[in-house]
């Protein structure tokens, strides 16, 4: 976001449950990073479940509207890219740490303002501009 990546991409699809954005090809790889409730800083490399960590809570969990996770590969767990969704449902009625998401990807933030235009986002649709409100201090380039 910080280097413009997103601005003028297209929506690759969408569905009940998603919507996947990003550049068709990755530029790189990046590991799965979870950060536990309890935990000083993430865990890398591991699943959840792989980490016999299954029922614990995470610091973000995919529990709204408008959560934003890193798209990669269910069988391994450092081939996230540059695609990512936003989630489309709200999982609130499922606990933290007992959902399809929580431990298998990364939530990296959320949609702050406008969640319900989520809904309306189809296939052929572009992100003109993605901003980061909050948080910026903490990414690496």
């Amino acid at each position: 976001v910080k280097r413009k990546m997103y601005d003028g991409t297209r929506v690759l699809s969408q569905n009940e449950l998603f919507v996947n954005v990003g550049p068709e090809k990755g530029v790189r790889k990046i590991p799965l990073e979870l950060f536990y409730k309890k935990d000083t800083a993430p865990a890398y490399h591991y699943s959840s479940d792989d980490d016999l960590r299954a029922t614990e809570a995470f610091a973000d969990p995919f529990q709204a509207v408008g959560a934003l996770g890193m798209i990669r590969d269910p069988e391994e767990p450092d081939t996230a890219s540059s695609q990512f969704f936003f989630l489309k449902w709200d999982q609130g009625l499922v606990a933290p740490g007992r959902n399809t998401l929580d431990g298998s990807s990364a939530c990296f933030g959320y949609v702050v303002k406008n969640q319900g235009a989520i809904e309306q986002i189809t296939a052929s649709d572009t992100i003109l501009k993605a901003t980061i409100v909050e948080g910026v201090e903490f990414l690496k380039s």
